[in-house]
């Protein structure tokens, strides 16, 4: 499905190797291709709730990143990132404002020594926190 493989090659290594894609309502996910090959044939008899790695949505032509796309190993290393100290980590994962500023504007990664955290979005020089709200730390830890 090409316009699925176009918007998810800038988010993945290797976009046109053995990935598959496919879009449940707005909603992109990736997988192997002959697990897609499963997939559309099971689909016809069998309620499938999930299947591979949520990309994200697509809203407008353009893909709104979920936070399973944040921890795959098949994530590109040309997004950009924005690199925390502990405290700061802390307060992404709390979902507090954050001090730190990126560079460029746009979707960016979260790390904390090179492991993934989650989403930011850069917008007009702030911070946009996307770590999932269910997920953050609530307990204060300083």
């Amino acid at each position: 499905i090409p316009a699925e493989s176009d918007i998810a090659a800038k988010w993945i290594i290797n976009a046109s190797s053995d990935l598959g894609f496919h879009l449940k309502g707005s909603t992109l996910y990736m997988l192997n291709k002959k697990s897609l090959d499963c997939f559309h044939s099971w689909s016809q008899v069998l309620k499938i709730r999930k299947s591979g790695v949520k990309m994200g949505d697509i809203i407008r032509g353009e893909l709104i990143p979920d936070h399973e796309l944040s921890m795959s190993p098949l994530l590109s290393e040309n997004i950009p990132e924005i690199e925390l100290q502990k405290n700061d980590a802390i307060r992404f994962l709390r979902r507090d404002d954050m001090a730190t500023t990126g560079t460029g504007s746009g979707w960016h990664i979260v790390r904390y020594h090179h492991q993934s955290l989650g989403w930011a979005k850069m917008v007009n020089g702030r911070v946009k926190n996307h770590y999932p709200i269910p997920w953050r730390i609530l307990m204060n830890p300083f």
